[in-house]
């Protein structure tokens, strides 16, 4: 039934509890106090019974078991006299029952039962909310990427030292007030599989925005990296672009997420083929951006707002900028910071040798691209 840590300093007692719990179908490891922080460490455990003499002692191995496995039920063999010790077993061991000494390891059997129907019960309700906040955000992202309901708003890319903006990021927005940020709409058409349509309603957008302003220098669109695996596929999604496939640069993220094994190269390549252009984005905010660098080879270069910050004030972001400028500089690509918020921050960066600069410093995202 369950998987039972039982921490007695008694051997004759400790194997007189794993017969008890042996019996009611339970998988017991027995260990004394010693052994404690070892257990934790080689396995997961549902309850966690301590009965290292009564009181505190108990409390306190709780207690380490609730700091290394949260989740693991906790019942403690023997009831505190004092009112602090009981407290401390409440507050800071969160016991889930306590069980007198005198009603034995058959207490301590009822309890594990009551424990395990208690946590079952939990278990079937938070599944049952689960779904429940599944199915609500389903339905809302169907009304937000429904016709007329996803807009797109584009945040201006200025050039370091002179400010001229020379291009726009483009970003997904709905009036829907279950997405209130981008971040919120990509994550949820993300579990929902939906990528591949919030990238083709942004596409189209964009592409009639490209007809109308002829001179609004490039335009950046992200795609994510869960979207890279089949080169067919985004070559399609981004064929209303392709008219217009000079002034588009393909922005590719790692934030948060894991790359594709397979073909991700090979659609870089067929980008690159149609006319698009690369950037990586959010370089030092997630896990494989070097990766993604050696292998890309982009022509443009995101360095993420949480190294941008106070990098005025920060020797060690500056000299983390100025590796990737060289870096850029030996691949022929442009760096862009990103999340430019004070002038001090602008001009550390031009100075360092950024190219291109992007922030509420210079523009918030508009309804409409700022013409060049």
């Amino acid at each position: 039934m369950a998987r039972v840590l039982l921490v007695h300093d008694d051997p004759s007692l400790r194997q007189e509890g794993r017969r008890a719990l042996v019996r009611e179908g339970h998988e017991v490891v027995e260990v004394d106090a010693a052994g404690l922080a070892g257990a934790l460490a080689r396995g997961r455990f549902d309850l966690a019974v301590a009965a290292r003499g009564v009181g505190a002692a108990g409390v306190e191995l709780l207690a380490r078991v609730r700091a290394a496995q949260p989740d693991c039920g906790r019942v403690l063999l023997g009831a505190p006299t004092e009112p602090a010790v009981l407290l401390d077993a409440v507050n800071r061991a969160e016991v889930a029952r306590i069980v007198p000494e005198a009603d034995g390891m058959a207490g301590v059997a009822r309890a594990l039962r009551e424990v395990l129907t208690g946590r079952q019960g939990l278990a079937g309700w938070l599944e049952q909310r689960r779904q429940e906040e599944h199915d609500t955000e389903a339905r809302h992202l169907q009304e937000a990427l429904s016709a007329g309901a996803l807009e797109i708003a584009f945040q201006p890319i200025v050039e370091a030292g002179s400010e001229r903006i020379v291009a726009h990021e483009v970003l997904a927005r709905t009036p829907h007030p279950a997405f209130p940020t981008t971040g919120r709409l990509v994550e949820a058409a993300q579990r929902a599989q939906q990528l591949p349509l919030l990238t083709r309603a942004v596409v189209e957008r964009l592409a009639a925005t490209l007809a109308r302003t002829p001179t609004a220098g490039r335009f950046f669109v992200n795609l994510h990296p869960g979207e890279l695996s089949r080169p067919d596929q985004v070559v399609d999604a981004l064929q209303p672009l392709a008219p217009h496939a000079h002034r588009v640069v393909v922005e590719i993220t790692e934030r948060g997420a894991v790359l594709p094994e397979g073909g991700w190269v090979e659609t870089v390549e067929e980008l690159a083929a149609r006319g698009f252009a690369v950037a990586v984005d959010d370089l030092g905010a997630g896990q494989s951006s070097l990766r993604m660098l050696a292998e890309l080879q982009p022509q443009f270069v995101k360095v993420d707002m949480s190294v941008v910050r106070d990098v005025d004030a920060e020797p060690a972001r500056q000299r983390l900028v100025e590796l990737l400028c060289r870096f850029a500089d030996t691949t022929g690509a442009k760096v862009i910071a990103e999340g430019v918020e004070t002038r001090l921050e602008a001009d550390t960066l031009a100075r360092i040798g950024v190219s291109l600069l992007q922030g509420y410093l210079f523009g918030r995202p508009q309804p409409e691209p700022v013409r060049g």
